[in-house]
């Protein structure tokens, strides 16, 4: 009976952690700001949809990747004139943060040449950048420090419950001794 239980929490946690691990960036992006007007392109990183709400003039978004290794957006744009670009940028899915938790500006490119741009709108939730590029530009690249968190803030309190039922588990059923004998 007591391995029984002891097998139940130990299943129970596991999947708790992966399904708080999938569900809470998704969570998140429901609560995004949003551009008035707005396309919104799929964004795909590790088989998981992001979606990303733009506006542009002068041309248009034919794709967007993602370098997570880099923690960097490359977008591809057909430009037919010179024309703005702006971009609904989800804190759960790209930020760009200093050391000490603060905001840092984005690093951005057009066709590999490092652009001005304006942040127009930034909140918990998303940061908005408006870039300008010419006629004739073929790639935007946004830089910040990190695509992705690893784990959000479900799946840590539930990897936190996880970890004490655990606990309870093996110090009340006497499985595993915690004192060390020499």
């Amino acid at each position: 009976m007591c391995n029984m239980f002891y097998g139940i929490c130990i299943v129970a946690a596991v999947l708790l952690s992966t399904v708080a691990i999938i569900n809470s960036n998704a969570i998140e992006i429901a609560f995004a700001q949003t551009i008035s007007d707005a396309n919104t392109f799929d964004l795909t990183i590790d088989n998981q949809r992001y979606p990303l709400k733009y506006n542009i003039t002068g041309g248009e978004v034919t794709s967007i990747t993602a370098d997570p290794a880099q923690a960097t957006f490359l977008i591809n744009i057909a430009s037919r004139e010179d024309g703005t670009l702006a971009i609904e940028l989800p804190r759960n899915v790209i930020d760009s943060k200093s050391q000490g938790n603060t905001d840092e500006e984005y690093a951005v490119f057009v066709d590999d040449q490092p652009k001005d741009f304006e942040e127009i709108s930034n909140n918990n939730e998303v940061r908005t950048l408006e870039i300008g590029f010419e006629n004739g530009a073929e790639k935007i690249e946004i830089a910040g420090t990190h695509i992705i968190p690893e784990f959000g803030p479900i799946a840590a309190i539930i990897l936190g419950v996880a970890i004490i039922v655990f606990i309870i588990a093996t110090t009340r059923y006497n499985k595993f001794s915690f004192n060390l004998k020499h």
